[in-house]
């Protein structure tokens, strides 16, 4: 049985007007529960603070769609996932394990990729120096070393290194040379004590003794190295005048250095020899950035000036077709030989001798530096007949 009830409220103090005079309908249902509404003055459904609007229901009805096709997990799935655990549980043993593996961290990954490296406290064209480090003894030997001096990068293999300096291949830098005397009789190579450029302004004349019975002798004036070969009445004696000594005379001069050939005498010679040869140098100075990099292989990229493989070289002539350069650049050249002789590099038409002047020797590779002006043209040339190998990239 249902009884309804109406009965008219009064006014709370300080109620707006829209809640005057509510009217409350109420009453008891067959399980004896009160039941009731509350209508406002103007008839409209007064509801608790908490009850469901249409805002609140449009929220449900979207949130629920959203979740519509979710792969949630199943009583299946869960099951699955509880047999595995059951049959592989973790333990405190595997979790040791796992904590004793040697993970790769942010750092361990940095130092593969930047083996090692910094800014060099020092050096020379053959060495970087870094008094910050406290390496092990060689242990970088064999690696390669990204070095940056004026605005260009070198790439060159470490030989070996101590504590805090690493010995690695030449960067470049060559002394330039002359070569004086008679050709396969009596040969003195002189070259330029300092390297660089500027030994390409000297110049060497071999000329008689003003005496009549003058010894031997050679001075520098200037730029000029003058070679006085020495005369007994009035003739020029050879046995003054060797190799040997033309060599012993010009080592007393500090700016030379000398070398001989043969052991025949020297002659005079009709005009002055230019030194040629002379290559710039390039030092690791404090400031240089360096970077060590694991051992690898170091592909060459460039443009290829000359790969010739089993080249029949004649003696004192041109083995390549000229090369002019298109731009100023460092390029690599490579070569072996069969035959130990001087390899002489050509520049715009004027020789000097790789390698500080010392011959190749037979069935080793040898590798140069050689830095090309933009416009000038290039060649070489062997002291000997021989078969050579020689790979030549410009542009690197």
């Amino acid at each position: 049985m249902f009884q309804i009830s109406i009965i008219e409220g009064k006014n709370p103090v300080g109620e707006s007007a829209a809640k005057q005079n509510p009217v409350s309908i109420g009453g008891v249902d067959a399980s004896n529960n009160i039941v009731g509404l509350v209508l406002g003055a103007d008839g409209s459904l007064l509801l608790p603070a908490d009850a469901a609007t249409e805002t609140t229901l449009e929220a449900a009805r979207a949130l629920l769609a959203s979740l519509d096709g979710k792969d949630f997990a199943t009583q299946t799935t869960l099951a699955s996932i509880l047999a595995k655990i059951i049959t592989a549980p973790a333990t405190e043993a595997k979790q040791d394990t796992l904590i004793a593996k040697d993970f790769a961290t942010q750092a361990t990954l940095a130092e593969i990729k930047n083996f090692d490296g910094g800014i060099a406290t020092g050096g020379s064209k053959t060495t970087i120096i870094d008094t910050g480090k406290d390496w092990e003894t060689n242990m970088f030997a064999g690696h390669t070393v990204k070095v940056s001096v004026g605005e260009k990068e070198y790439l060159r293999t470490v030989s070996s290194n101590t504590a805090d300096t690493l010995t690695m291949a030449t960067l470049p830098g060559a002394a330039a040379s002359a070569i004086i005397g008679t050709p396969g009789t009596a040969e003195v190579t002189v070259t330029v004590a300092t390297e660089g450029i500027g030994g390409n302004e000297y110049t060497a004349e071999v000329v008689e003794a003003p005496g009549d019975d003058d010894n031997l002798s050679a001075s520098l004036t200037g730029l000029v190295l003058t070679v006085y070969l020495g005369k007994t009445g009035g003739v020029l004696d050879n046995a003054k005048n060797t190799a040997t000594l033309v060599a012993a005379a010009i080592d007393t001069i500090p700016e030379f250095t000398a070398a001989m050939t043969g052991s025949g005498g020297v002659v005079p010679v009709a005009a002055a020899v230019p030194f040629t040869g002379g290559v710039a140098v390039v030092n690791v100075s404090a400031g240089s950035e360096y970077q060590i990099m694991r051992k690898t292989h170091v592909q060459l990229t460039g443009s290829l000036i000359a790969k010739e493989t089993n080249k029949a070289v004649t003696v004192d002539t041109d083995i390549l077709t000229d090369y002019t350069a298109t731009a100023n650049s460092n390029s690599a050249l490579m070569v072996s030989t069969n035959t130990a002789g001087i390899l002489k590099l050509e520049v715009d038409g004027v020789l000097g001798s790789l390698n500080s002047g010392t011959a190749l020797d037979a069935g080793k590779w040898y590798a140069f530096d050689v830095l090309m002006t933009d416009g000038s043209v290039y060649n070489l040339q062997f002291s000997v007949n021989a078969t050579m190998q020689i790979k030549w990239i410009g542009g690197i």
